[in-house]
């Protein structure tokens, strides 16, 4: 093996490595210049399915292959179901992986009996089937709409009962736009859409999915325009789990917390030496982390688990160089499974408590 194949060969492992740092451009660039033979990519060193190699010839820009993600045509007074259980998801603008985390759940709904869609029309599931077809084709999510709330409305059988579930779905910009409210304020002050101020105040019980993304290095914007601040993931996570700390009102409604941390098939880098502990020292994470697991603490949330926030990894399959990669439902089939025992555990709570209530009741009457 000559000197420039051993050079190679050390380029294509670090970027088999850390594919998420070559974007589209620069393996189109790679491919159409000779720098690396096909061959190469694919056959030798593995960086490449031939799948994921066509979509870069094909696709030479990520823009290319998206198009732009349907609103549900029912509104929102429709889609917030009383009684449901609501799922929502908290992450950063840009990439805290909220939309795959929520489409890689859609790929597994009707493909059983016990996890179903609420409406039989296509059209009033619109969203959630577009978001499964990116995924199972392999595609880049597009970033979600700022301005709009986007709920996926289900059905969760467990124990031969079926539970409503409703998946919410905000924008980056609209978490922004909650963690920079003032302390008055709390979660429903600010520059925050209406939709999701009547989903943070409505009845109906919740699951929080807090999601980070250890890849996520970006400073971002808090704040009214002319008082913007510059924070780091972390930091912009830490206001929100704050405000929801005072917010008792809000609080009383939710049943479960988790946290998922994004990307890991990119942060273990194909080791499993790595850990989530890792993540923490090298991110300074830490303290969200300790923050979040405090917060269902105090508030007596996630008994089934001891009370305790356990961060999850999470990853819709193998990342490749160029934005590429192979969908895998492994971990959508986890967190939903995750999402079966909170409910489980909310229900045998409540059947507890109206056992309890129809003893006192017969007691007292007595």
């Amino acid at each position: 093996m000559d000197g420039n194949t051993i050079d190679k060969a050390r380029f294509l492992a670090k970027i088999r490595n850390n594919p998420q740092k070559y974007s589209r451009e620069d393996a189109y660039e790679y491919i159409c210049q000779g720098v690396f033979s096909k061959e190469e990519l694919v056959d030798i060193y593995g960086v490449l399915t031939p799948s994921a190699l066509n979509r870069i010839l094909f696709y030479p820009h990520i823009k290319d292959e998206q198009t732009p993600l349907p609103l549900s045509p029912l509104n929102m007074e429709e889609q917030m179901i009383s009684g449901d259980i609501d799922v929502l998801f908290w992450g950063v603008p840009g990439s805290g992986g909220k939309t795959s985390f929520l489409a890689s759940l859609m790929t597994l709904v009707g493909h059983s009996e016990s996890f179903i869609y609420r409406h039989d029309s296509i059209d009033k599931n619109i969203y959630g089937h577009y978001l499964s077809d990116y995924l199972s084709n392999n595609r880049i999510l597009p970033a979600t709409d700022q301005h709009y709330i986007q709920i996926v409305n289900t059905l969760l059988k467990h124990n031969e009962t079926f539970n409503g579930v409703s998946f919410v779905e905000f924008a980056g910009e609209q978490v922004a736009a909650v963690a920079g409210n003032n302390v008055n304020d709390g979660l429903r002050g600010g520059g925050i859409c209406p939709g999701l101020i009547k989903i943070l105040c409505n009845n109906n019980k919740k699951i929080l999915f807090f999601c980070y993304d250890p890849t996520n290095l970006k400073d971002l914007l808090i704040g009214e325009y002319e008082s913007f601040q510059h924070i780091g993931q972390s930091d912009l996570l830490s206001c929100v789990v704050s405000l929801m700390h005072r917010d008792s009102k809000f609080m009383k409604n939710v049943i479960a917390i988790h946290l998922i941390v994004t990307k890991s098939d990119v942060w273990f880098n194909h080791s499993l030496e790595r850990s989530i502990s890792s993540i923490v020292d090298e991110g300074g994470c830490g303290g969200l982390f300790l923050q979040i697991d405090k917060l269902a603490k105090d508030y007596g949330i996630n008994k089934h688990l001891n009370y305790k926030v356990d961060p999850i990894p999470f990853s819709i399959g193998k990342f490749m160089m160029g934005d590429t990669y192979e969908f895998d439902n492994s971990d959508a089939k986890k967190i939903l499974k995750i999402i079966e025992e909170d409910i489980s555990a909310y229900n045998r709570g409540k059947s507890k408590l109206e056992s309890l209530g129809l003893k006192l009741n017969k007691f007292f009457n007595s």
